[in-house]
């Protein structure tokens, strides 16, 4: 069970901090109103504070 846990603490981790910063970009890639793309930042924050969430809580 221990040998599954790091990779799965640090895929998880890569995958969210992965789809944060996608979700960061979108706005400059698709025209659409301001008050979308701030909800769009701050769902990407909320995405990336939860990998680190993940990496620290995911123990061995």
């Amino acid at each position: 069970m221990s040998q599954r846990s790091h990779p799965i603490r640090n895929g998880g981790c890569q995958a969210l901090i992965g789809a944060g910063l996608l979700i960061q970009q979108v706005p400059f890639l698709v025209p659409m109103p301001h008050w979308l793309g701030t909800a769009l930042f701050v769902v990407a924050l909320l995405v990336v504070f939860t990998a680190l969430g993940w990496f620290a809580l995911v123990r061995r």
